[in-house]
């Protein structure tokens, strides 16, 4: 599904910054029907701070976010991005050169909404946790922040490629929700709280606390059931999930061990096999729905089931309805045929063609 929205670039000044209103960022860098791409060239460090920002009343879903973990497996997060953040992380002389950046324009560290630069309270990670004297932090489901090579190119490679991933992507790169709703909702509790919404019963492994019998049998038949509406040609609306639910994807994993495993199937206590039956009948939800966010949680329930099968008995054949690895690998070239963008690099292309220059 695509949606009929423009995607604008504009260029940002350090005077622009100067506010005193606590919401400011959201209030007026966020447009009514466009994604909009700020620039903010520095002048002390060879960097270029880059924002795109949500249009009102929609959530910025699978785009990729800013990391200088070279180690971090994740997607849309390369090596060539990371290792050139991390080179101004581990220079100690790049927190003395933004601090003076910020304060030959007459502000401090404390003026900027943490989270509107990539480079923020002396860490290249806008969506840490953290507030300053200016209010909460920035909402990453309306924010996501950027450094790039203070290049022509680098400028015209991030654009082009964010414009590409959304025209791929669609409503999988950024959707519609009411702002009001997002705010004044707690979707931390929906989704991993104690309440049972169908989405944490569907998507989350609920082993383990009070009742447990009772949740694992309500959600073998929660997923039987929407297998069943699948096969009647019902459909699953991603439009209706949380709207911070590409997070949430991540909690999905196959626990590696659960237990001391005997040598004997049948010999497996409950909660073991609870485990084989919810991520079999998962992983066919998985790849019945074709959801490219799951992408990551379908990379760690894989090694995952591998591990598994290596640390117990193998399920006796026709148990399970589904094999979690075939299903997985279905899955994984499916989305490689309709979601190409997730293997290439063109996201690290943005680095790598410009940090010769």
């Amino acid at each position: 599904m695509r949606l009929p929205l423009l995607f604008s670039t504009k260029d940002l000044q350090f005077s622009d910054l100067k506010k005193t209103q606590l919401h400011w960022a959201e209030e007026e860098l966020r447009a009514n029907d466009q994604l909009t791409l700020y620039f903010l060239d520095f002048e002390k460090l060879p960097w270029t701070a880059a924002i795109l920002v949500a249009p009102r009343n929609h959530v910025l879903v699978s785009v990729p976010r800013s990391s200088y973990d070279t180690a971090e497996i994740a997607v849309d997060v390369g090596l060539q991005q990371a290792s050139w953040m991390q080179s101004f992380f581990v220079d100690k002389q790049t927190r003395v050169k933004f601090k003076k950046e910020l304060l030959s324009h007459g502000l401090t560290e404390q003026d900027i909404p943490h989270g509107l630069l990539a480079f923020d309270g002396g860490l290249l990670n806008p969506q840490s946790t953290g507030f300053n004297k200016k209010g909460r932090p920035l909402n990453p489901l309306w924010f996501r922040s950027y450094l790039i090579p203070k290049t022509p190119d680098a400028r015209a490679n991030l654009t082009q490629v964010l414009r590409e991933y959304m025209a791929e992507r669609g409503i999988f790169f950024v959707r519609p929700f009411d702002d009001e709703q997002l705010l004044y909702t707690d979707w931390q509790e929906r989704f991993l709280g104690a309440h049972e919404h169908e989405e944490a019963i569907l998507f989350r492994n609920m082993y383990g606390g009070a009742e447990t019998a009772r949740k694992d049998s309500m959600q073998i038949e929660m997923l039987e059931n929407v297998l069943a509406d699948l096969d009647r040609g019902a459909s699953l609306d991603f439009l209706a999930m949380s709207p911070n639910f590409d997070d949430f994807s991540l909690q999905i994993s196959y626990p590696y061990v659960f237990g001391n495993y005997p040598k004997d199937y049948d010999a497996m206590n409950r909660g073991q096999r609870h485990v084989d039956l919810v991520n079999a009948l998962r992983a066919h939800l998985i790849r019945r729905l074709e959801w490219p966010v799951f992408i990551q949680a379908a990379r760690a329930c894989r090694a995952g089931a591998i591990e598994r099968l290596n640390k117990g008995p193998k399920p006796p054949p026709g148990l399970l309805k589904f094999n979690v690895i075939e299903e997985l690998d279905l899955f994984s070239q499916a989305m490689r045929q309709k979601y190409p963008s997730y293997w290439q690099s063109s996201w690290d292309d943005v680095w790598r063609t410009s940090s010769s220059d």
